[in-house]
């Protein structure tokens, strides 16, 4: 087996370990336009050699294996041969190839090589080589294969690019500054070996009720916006009607003005919006507010308030 992991030289590293089929494993397998098989695995030679081969005296140890539709075998490459390229060396996050060349020779003296190319989709998980078509042009063969594995991956190391390496420097960061600070305030402040030799102790130990107080004030602002945008509703004269909270009022520059007639029926200016209903008839009607017969005309609610539609 090949070894299944590379590092360019600009940094970007490819990791394909988990496309390798070990052995007892069924080989990756695809097809072309004119119904011919391939069988293939990833940094190792295929598991099982096509019966088609066998018949034909080619059991040979081949990564990559085509059986055509007239049951001709052909063998595609060699590990030893094995090269890793990038599918575009100017965008090396669209993906990495697997290069299989010196295979069997077709007519006029040329070896058959194959080209494995994972895209990189991270999306697709491991992907299925068999929902594209193999690519065929004067026995050069390519495998079209989109799949997480074709993403560049962390090195691994400490000076990685991945998440992990990030998160492997803020802790390598932190345990030198604590260690730093403690051996230079033991040895040059005097300060007892403990949490008191501690850098910047005090700012440490505030550092828990700094973060309640950020959390409890994000909270409360909130909390505020989301009341700033509520819509209550308010019985009146049996009928119900939006009513503005007093941000909006105050926001909008309406008002609130409080009537009462002889029979205590309360009206109350607002907000300009109301909801509608569905009448006996099927027809949308604005639901408003009942003027007592005692406050019209008295021009207290303004001329433009819309009263019930009946």
């Amino acid at each position: 087996m090949a070894t299944c992991r590379h590092t360019f030289p600009d940094g970007n590293t490819f990791d394909l370990s988990g496309l390798h089929r070990p052995r007892g494993q069924r080989d990756w397998y695809a097809d072309d336009r004119n119904g011919n098989m391939y069988y293939f695995n990833i940094c190792g030679d295929a598991n099982d050699v096509p019966e088609a081969c066998v018949m034909l005296n080619k059991a040979v140890r081949s990564p990559v294996f085509q059986v055509t539709n007239q049951s001709d075998c052909f063998w595609l490459g060699q590990v030893k041969s094995m090269e890793w390229e990038l599918i575009d060396d100017s965008e090396p996050a669209a993906g990495v190839e697997l290069y299989y060349f010196d295979g069997e020779q077709c007519s006029g003296g040329i070896a058959r090589d194959v080209r494995i190319q994972l895209f990189c989709d991270p999306d697709a998980g491991v992907g299925k080589p068999l929902d594209y078509y193999v690519l065929e042009e004067d026995c050069h063969y390519s495998v079209t294969w989109p799949s997480k594995y074709g993403c560049p991956a962390a090195s691994g190391g400490l000076f990685g690019s991945g998440s992990g390496s990030w998160l492997t420097w803020l802790v390598f960061l932190f345990g030198a500054y604590v260690a730093l600070g403690c051996t230079y305030n033991v040895m040059y402040q005097g300060a007892q070996f403990g949490p008191e030799a501690m850098p910047n102790a005090d700012m440490w130990r505030e550092l828990p009720g700094l973060i309640g107080d950020g959390l409890s004030y994000t909270k409360a602002r909130f909390e505020e916006v989301s009341n700033r945008n509520k819509t209550s509703y308010e019985r009146v004269d049996g009928l119900y009607r939006a009513r503005s909270s007093q941000a909006d009022i105050a926001g909008h520059r309406k008002f609130t003005r409080v009537l009462t007639d002889t029979g205590g029926c309360i009206a109350r200016m607002g907000r300009t919006w109301e909801p509608k209903r569905e009448t006996a008839r099927g027809q949308e009607e604005e639901v408003g507010l009942r003027i007592p017969t005692s406050l019209q005309g008295e021009g207290l609610l303004g001329e433009h308030h819309p009263a019930h539609k009946v």
